[in-house]
């Protein structure tokens, strides 16, 4: 994301240098120059906003569990994405069964990794999700 953001503004400046050195009128460049700005400005609130924000739904990959919080009648799972090495904040509807395994998970209190799924059959955002422990090369699950 990060990437996307630096792009955005270097793209920002080099049409705003464009504009300058070229001939249309004073009028037009004032004005691309203004507005170039506020949708850096903009662009870069809108960054802050969102940094930090989990994200809505069920995390689909391999991954080691770190920590959940049920708050109302949501649920904060923090996990360490395998996939991408980084990190990731996830909020989910609370079920009894998600809590369960949440609890099962945090009671292990070891670094195994996990794989979360959704059932295609399924077409309820709150059912058809689990989450199994992967085995290691040369273990057996007990």
């Amino acid at each position: 994301m990060d990437i996307l953001i630096w792009t955005g503004f270097g793209l920002i400046f080099l049409v705003t240098l464009m504009t300058y050195f070229s001939n249309i009128h004073s009028f037009v460049k004032a004005v691309t120059f203004g507005v170039l700005v506020l949708f850096g400005v903009l662009t870069y609130e809108h960054y802050i906003d969102v940094v930090g924000t989990p994200i809505e739904g069920y995390p689909i990959t391999e991954f080691y569990y770190i920590g959940h919080i049920n708050v109302k009648s949501e649920t904060f799972l923090w996990i360490f994405d395998d996939r991408i090495q980084d990190h990731r904040l996830y909020s989910f509807p609370y079920t009894n069964e998600m809590a369960q395994q949440l609890e099962e998970m945090r009671e292990s209190k070891s670094k195994k990794k996990y794989k979360a799924e959704r059932s295609r059959a399924t077409e309820n955002v709150n059912q058809g999700f689990s989450i199994t422990e992967i085995e290691k090369k040369g273990e057996r699950r007990k």
